[in-house]
């Protein structure tokens, strides 16, 4: 059966081929670089949907606003959100809100849950205590289990990413992550934020 849904193809190479990096984060100004295979990134989305679903009740089709500059956190809560049925958008409101590096502050009716992204060498939290109300992400992800399965199936025709330009559905988004030269296995450089 071809992949419907992010998900379905984070399980795919999973099983095709879990040792394969996936991921390749550089940070100029501090000269990190972080390299995860396959497995590690589901590993990170495993966490990450079960935090989200588990933890901050996000259903399918909920608002989960990612606030976040270009990091490999990002793109672990972009999976983990799609693998929960989520819709994601870069804007607020939201029912979670998922903003970092800078702490932020809690306001009222902007988001049910707030998560905090330290944004740190290797998946570091944050080194001081949040306002209450807000979850720190590397803290709370690391508690949770290491497999993730849907208890509602996630529908590849339903909205997954909302943008100010346009809606994307998780089906949309698969057939953009097939398009050549990701087909063949080769891999995408960006520096947009």
């Amino acid at each position: 059966m071809a992949p419907a849904t992010p998900a379905d193809l984070l399980r795919a190479a999973v099983a095709t081929d879990p040792g394969r990096p996936a991921l390749t984060y550089y940070d100029d100004a501090t000269g990190e670089r972080v390299e995860l295979s396959v497995a590690t990134v589901a590993n990170w989305v495993a966490k990450t949907a079960n935090l989200l679903r588990d933890e901050l009740g996000v259903e399918p089709g909920e608002r989960v606003a990612v606030l976040l500059p270009l990091h490999w956190q990002t793109a672990v809560v972009l999976l983990g959100a799609w693998s929960v049925g989520a819709l994601v958008t870069d804007r607020l409101p939201a029912d979670v809100a998922c903003c970092g590096p800078e702490i932020p502050t809690r306001d009222a009716g902007v988001a049910r849950e707030m998560l905090a992204f330290a944004l740190r060498p290797l998946g570091a939290g944050f080194p001081e205590p949040l306002p209450p109300g807000i979850r720190d992400f590397a803290a709370e992800t690391l508690a949770m289990p290491d497999a993730f399965a849907a208890i509602v199936p996630v529908d590849p025709d339903a909205p997954a990413l909302a943008t100010a330009a346009r809606t994307v559905t998780a089906r949309d988004l698969v057939i953009a992550a097939q398009a050549a030269p990701l087909a063949a296995g080769g891999r995408v450089l960006t520096t947009l934020p």
